[in-house]
């Protein structure tokens, strides 16, 4: 019998990581699942570098503005470092959200009440969306966000290793986490338009509402800022730049 050493995969390098999560989902979540770790360094070694890179190019994107009818539209660095920084905390909730719900969703469909795996999976699935946003950075490409998509296949195939979730009910308990990210979705979107928050280039596409492209960032600045929106838990709009 072939034993898994634990500590061996949590020093597994943040790269190779990323790769193996993204081309051998099945493979690698039955290791991470065994990984010795806690919330905090689930945040510190993976959660807080990858999502920032998100953020990082989402931040770049803001800066370049929206060209519309010859005319370009630019937030202030000021603007666009003050949306980061919200986008950013956001991101680092929303994490911790998603793992609430993956909690108390998996014991529903037979699976195993974990708050630590159920974080684990819940950041290793945001991951495709995190990477997708490197695709806002190149205008021709940024339909490719859709790729962050992705990361509902990792839920669905992370499930049973992570939650033990029976194979047979991880297709329903990803459907079922989607409807409640959809819900979730709404509601924050409701209350970022109340506080002002909504606006910006990517308003039509925040109406769209696929809220479950998680790992996706989410703009918050002034609503009369162009440049600025919800993107993230919702996909991005077209962009005319």
């Amino acid at each position: 019998m072939t034993m898994i050493d634990p500590g061996s995969t949590a020093r597994a390098p943040l790269m190779q990581r990323i790769k193996n999560i993204l081309l051998q989902p099945r493979v690698e979540s039955p290791k991470i699942a065994v990984e010795p770790g806690t919330i905090g360094s689930l945040y510190v070694n993976y959660i807080i570098p990858v999502a920032g890179f998100a953020v990082l190019c989402s931040f770049i994107d803001n800066l370049l503005g929206v060209t519309i009818l010859g005319v370009t539209h630019k937030p202030t660095y000021g603007q666009a470092m003050i949306s980061a920084v919200w986008q950013y905390g956001l991101q680092l909730g929303a994490v911790f959200i998603l793992a609430l719900i993956l909690t108390y969703l998996a014991p529903v469909f037979g699976g195993r009440n974990d708050r630590i795996n159920a974080l684990k999976l819940a950041a290793f699935a945001a991951t495709a969306g995190w990477l997708s946003n490197v695709f806002l950075l190149i205008p021709w490409l940024g339909f490719l966000t859709l790729l962050g998509l992705y990361s509902l296949y990792l839920i669905n195939t992370g499930a049973p290793a992570l939650l033990a979730v029976p194979d047979r009910k991880a297709l329903p308990f990803t459907a079922a986490f989607v409807a409640v990210g959809i819900v979730l979705s709404l509601l924050v979107f409701g209350l970022l338009t109340a506080f002002g928050a909504g606006g910006g280039r990517r308003v039509q596409a925040a109406a769209q509402m696929q809220p479950v492209e998680i790992g996706r960032n989410v703009d918050v600045g002034d609503a009369v800022t162009v440049g600025s929106g919800p993107q993230g838990l919702f996909p991005p709009g077209s962009d005319d730049r």
